[in-house]
C-alpha cells in the first residue's frame, strides 16, 4: 500500500478511502450522492472501519472519487471475503487495475507478444526501475 494513505490500525480499504476522499475535490455529501449513500455519514464509517463497502457501490464510489474501479473492488473484496480473494487469483490471476494493464500492455509490446520467460534477474531489475521511478514521483 502506498505511504500517502496509510493510516494505523485500519484496513487497506478503509485507509485508500481516506486518501482517496481527502485528494477528491468533492465534499463527502458530493460523493455520497453521486455513489448513491442516502448520507454521507456512511462515508465516514468506511473511511473509520465501522462499515464495510459494499461491492455494488464500488463502481460508483471509485468514479466518484477518481479511483481504479478494480483496485477499490480488490481492497472491499478483501476486506470482506479475504478468502474468496485468493479463490479469485488463483483461478483468475487476481484482479488488474488500468495502470497494471497498461504495464503489461507495454511488456506485451515490447516482447512482440512472444510470451518470454522472464529471469529473476530481469524481474529484479524491472521492479527496480518501477521503484525509482515511484520514489520519484
Amino acid at each position: 500500500m502506498s505511504k500517502l494513505y496509510e493510516h494505523k490500525n485500519l484496513s487497506a480499504v478503509a485507509a485508500y478511502l481516506h486518501h482517496a476522499i481527502d485528494t477528491s475535490g468533492k465534499s463527502q455529501r458530493d460523493i455520497a450522492r453521486e455513489t448513491g449513500f442516502p448520507k454521507p455519514n456512511m462515508l465516514s464509517m468506511l473511511k473509520h472501519d465501522e462499515a464495510k463497502l459494499p461491492l455494488d457501490r464500488v463502481p460508483k464510489l471509485a468514479a466518484a472519487v477518481g479511483a481504479d474501479p478494480a483496485h477499490l473492488f480488490r481492497l472491499a473484496l478483501e476486506q470482506s471475503w479475504p478468502d474468496t480473494r485468493q479463490v479469485i487469483d488463483e483461478i483468475f490471476g487476481g484482479i488488474v487495475t488500468r495502470h497494471e494493464r497498461a504495464l503489461l500492455e507495454a511488456v506485451r509490446r515490447a516482447t512482440k507478444d512472444r510470451d518470454p520467460e522472464f529471469s529473476e534477474t530481469q524481474i529484479g531489475n524491472a521492479v527496480a526501475v518501477l521503484t525509482l521511478g515511484l520514489t520519484r514521483a
